[in-house]
């Protein structure tokens, strides 16, 4: 016998009345709770412990100055080995080849270099290895005739005209829908003329119930209607193209019509939609050049004028007292101002008109027409000639009317100018060369133009300085900040030459000496001439 056999029972073994296993105890009492201690990274790269794991800080702080934080002497991360030696080149590897043999197993010649390929007797060339695994596997056995789904003869495509009958191999009957399919034929419409309206017949199924136009281009109608009845197979789409009143309109593009059965089933068809493409309006306008300041009064000058957008009539409004503007008949889309300066004022006159164009309607535009009369221009004032060169008077502008002369930076000149009133009754006007430079044209019109550091030269050559100062006079300059200095000692004319960007040449002149190849800064005020 042995241990778990029933040992009283065999001859030799006696019972010591010790039991193996005692009776169970009873169960002990709860254990305190346990603590999970934390662990860290510190700053220093080390891994800490917090044994009671209530500690504060985290991973990258400085734990050994945090209570409860034990620092262990193991590193979170070890230093950087040594870089090994390259090793040898590796010899070029063998890329083996597969191939299916004639015998449809798969071979594999394992150098690359055989001969033969796929369908060949692989076999019997020098290289290849049958691996004894078919390319193909075998047709497996004819499986057992699976359960019916329908019974026999369960499908009825002929007792009801809506519906097929399907019954099941378990005498469940199936009622599906028959499909009866949706159309609608049309010819393309071709190209419409502006708001040309036309109807499009179309046949559609006998299912169909409703028609309808959708995304229709802008600038078009497209309404369909089916004819009347209870199973119609036709209709008429009525379609009218954008009407040419300067709207915008889509030219070409395509509209959609959706065709249901009333139930479940809708289709889409495209109907192409082309007519003329849109052309934008001209603008209403009016178009003239300025006309040149007037130099003499009485004297009319011709400004043509274009319209344009269907100006029907032109009209001069608020003309400046003194002033005629005369309006020609339009012929065609072309017409004429005439005008006139007033007669002889004490000084210069500036203002302006404005000139209406509008259409039948009643829609305008306004421009302004800019009139000038400049009466002590060089060109009807006193001249000057040295040499071949003929030279104005000091120019008078309009416009230089500033108490106080406005200069700027040196590389910011401001437009500007200063008339100044000495006590003896003579008035100096001043401008910077930016004034100058932007308003030559006006300054000095054609044949005078602002003279350039050359026509100086020329002066210098054929008119002594006594000469000069004897027909000129002086008249000083004028200082960024307004003030006016060596009005009775010197004199500073302006050229149209630049120096750089903030200065331009000059001509100066006193009492004994002639400089005509100075440059300064634009900012200052100086006479102008006009030379011809």
């Amino acid at each position: 016998g042995q241990s778990g056999d029933d040992l009283g029972a065999i001859s030799g073994w006696e019972n010591t009345h010790v039991k193996a296993t005692g009776d169970p105890g009873d169960d002990g009492q709860p254990g305190d709770d346990g603590a999970t201690p934390q662990i860290a990274i510190g700053s220093d790269n080390y891994w800490y412990i917090c044994p009671s794991g209530t500690c504060t800080g985290q991973s990258g702080d400085d734990l050994g100055a945090i209570s409860g934080w034990e620092k262990t002497p193991v590193q979170a991360t070890g230093n950087k080995g040594d870089k090994g030696d390259t090793g040898a080149a590796g010899a070029p590897g063998a890329t083996p080849e597969v191939a299916i043999g004639n015998d449809g197993y798969w071979y594999v010649c394992p150098s690359g270099t055989c001969t033969g390929a796929s369908g060949d007797d692989l076999s019997a060339i020098a290289g290849w290895t049958n691996t004894n695994t078919p390319a193909t596997g075998q047709q497996g056995a004819q499986g057992a005739q699976g359960d019916a789904i329908f019974a026999e003869n369960g499908v009825d495509y002929t007792s009801h005209d809506d519906y097929d009958i399907f019954t099941l191999a378990n005498s469940t009957t199936l009622q599906v829908p028959k499909y009866r399919p949706l159309s609608i034929d049309f010819a393309p419409p071709g190209t419409f003329t502006h708001s040309q309206t036309r109807d499009i017949g179309f046949t559609v199924a006998s299912n169909a119930r409703s028609i309808t136009a959708v995304d229709v281009p802008r600038g078009w109608t497209v309404t369909p209607a089916l004819e009347a009845g209870a199973n119609p197979t036709a209709g008429t789409i009525t379609v009218t193209a954008p009407a040419n009143d300067g709207k915008r309109y889509t030219a070409t593009g395509t509209a959609t019509l959706l065709v249901s059965d009333g139930a479940e089933r809708t289709i889409t068809r495209p109907l192409a939609l082309a007519c003329p493409a849109y052309v934008a309006p001209e603008a209403l306008g009016i178009t003239f050049a300025q006309p040149a300041p007037f130099t003499e009064a009485n004297v009319p000058q011709n400004i043509g004028f274009t319209t344009t957008g269907g100006v029907a009539f032109v009209k001069a409004l608020d003309v400046p007292e003194g002033w005629t503007v005369t309006v020609s008949p339009l012929s065609g889309n072309a017409g004429t101002f005439a005008i006139t300066a007033p007669g002889t004022p004490d000084g210069d006159v500036n203002g302006e008109a404005l000139v209406l164009a509008a259409d039948a309607s009643g829609k305008s535009v306004i421009r302004a027409l800019n009139l000038l009369l400049i009466p002590t221009h060089a060109a009807s004032t006193r001249t000057w000639t040295f040499g071949d060169q003929t030279w104005s008077d000091a120019i008078q502008m309009p416009d230089c009317d500033k108490t106080d002369f406005e200069g700027g930076t040196d590389t910011t000149p401001k437009a500007d100018g200063r008339r100044y009133t000495t006590g003896d009754g003579h008035t100096w006007y001043y401008y910077s060369w930016a004034y100058v430079d932007a308003n030559k044209s006006t300054i000095c019109p054609s044949p005078w133009r602002v003279p350039a550091t050359e026509d100086f030269a020329a002066i210098a050559a054929n008119a002594p300085v006594a000469d000069l100062t004897a027909a000129w006079g002086y008249g000083g300059f004028c200082t960024s900040s307004g003030s006016l200095s060596a009005l009775d000692s010197y004199a500073y004319y302006w050229s149209s030459t630049e120096y750089t960007l903030s200065s331009a040449y000059l001509l100066n002149y006193d009492s004994s000496s002639f400089n005509q190849g100075l440059s300064t800064y634009k900012i200052y005020g100086f006479q102008v001439r006009c030379v011809k």
